[in-house]
């Protein structure tokens, strides 16, 4: 009888030898395939490297720790990082989590000025790539307490979410499906600067797209590359956008394009609170006629509705984007409020 625990511990203890061995083993190719992967990419004219590498993560999970990890396309794309983690669970082999360190460094081509990275630091950076037989189904990225940096310009936000989903079956549509992507950002504060008309703070700024059209097959954004989008049918179809703006609370949906002189052009309904004092606050900083907004905010008013969740009034209302103007239509417009510009692409 007093063999029966000696053999029950002695089995236990090789059962953790052997779970460290598969451990060990298990490590060892997945970051021997992390190296193949990175040849291949090297091979094909983009940079993979980094300073240092180490694993952890035992027992249920396989971490790879990468500092000053670097990867760039030979056309230009960016990112370098101060380091690394991607872990991969044992108990789910479909999902890796990938977790930065330190400041994150992107640039892109094609946007000026050329030479001028975006910078992200956080209080937290994780990343997840999700798997479906064998193929990337998803990309979702979170970053908590972030100051962004770009051209000069700092922004914040209490949180920032992005997800995307790589191109669904193109034979629901007319032209090619590129995929869709989610972007879901509290608490924005914006460049001081830029002398927005509803002020520097967003509360929320909630948006969800599906792209279709043709995209260059090197990634690279130029004024070449969204003119021959938009002509092979290129739509930016917002399944959902939501914004709270100083006294402005939107929901809607809508599309958008580029018209021949790459502006944008589209169409969104809209459900809006807030419309009298943000008409207000654009006729104070010049951008319409103190007039018209008086008569628009008694319109509203009038055909509004009151939001029993809030008390608040909420009208419905078409936007536009034509003929180089964001316009307002019935019953408030039509009401030209912003020129729009081409975008602030390379040629």
């Amino acid at each position: 009888m007093r063999r029966t625990p000696i053999i029950a511990l002695s089995l236990l203890l090789l059962l953790l030898a052997g779970f460290t061995a598969v451990w060990f083993v298990a490590s060892d190719r997945l970051l021997g395939g992390v190296d193949r992967w990175a040849e291949k990419q090297r091979q094909r004219g983009w940079e993979v490297s980094w300073e240092e590498r180490d694993k952890g993560g035992f027992p249920l999970a396989i971490t790879g720790l990468f500092q000053e990890p670097r990867l760039a396309d030979p056309k230009g794309w960016r990112w370098e990082g101060a380091a690394l983690a991607a872990t991969l669970s044992l108990l789910d082999w479909n999902r890796v989590e990938l977790e930065g360190f330190g400041e994150q460094r992107f640039f892109w081509p094609g946007l000026a000025p050329a030479q001028d990275p975006a910078t992200l630091a956080a209080q937290e950076k994780r990343a997840f790539l999700t798997y479906s037989d064998g193929d990337l189904s998803k990309v979702e990225v979170l970053a908590r307490e972030a100051d962004l940096s770009f051209s000069g310009r700092r922004a914040s936000a209490s949180s920032l979410e992005v997800a995307v989903i790589p191109p669904r079956d193109a034979r629901r549509y007319d032209v090619p499906v590129d995929g869709e992507a989610s972007l879901r950002a509290t608490d924005l504060l914006l460049p001081s600067d830029l002398n927005l008309p509803l002020g520097e703070q967003v509360k929320l700024l909630d948006v969800a797209a599906l792209l279709t059209g043709q995209l260059p097959p090197d990634g690279k954004i130029d004024r070449q590359a969204a003119r021959a989008w938009a002509e092979s049918g290129g739509v930016l179809d917002f399944d959902r956008l939501s914004l709270d703006w100083g006294p402005l609370t939107l929901r809607g949906e809508g599309t958008v394009t580029l018209d021949s002189l790459d502006r944008p052009l589209g169409a969104f309904t809209l459900r809006v609170k807030g419309l009298p004092e943000t008409l207000e606050q654009l006729a104070r900083k010049g951008l319409i006629d103190g007039g018209v907004a008086f008569a628009v905010q008694a319109t509203a008013l009038a055909m509004g509705e009151t939001d029993p969740a809030d008390g608040r009034r909420q009208v419905t209302l078409p936007l536009t984007l034509q003929d180089g103007w964001l316009s307002l239509g019935p019953p408030v417009g039509p009401l030209p409020l912003v020129r729009l510009q081409p975008l602030p692409l390379e040629p």
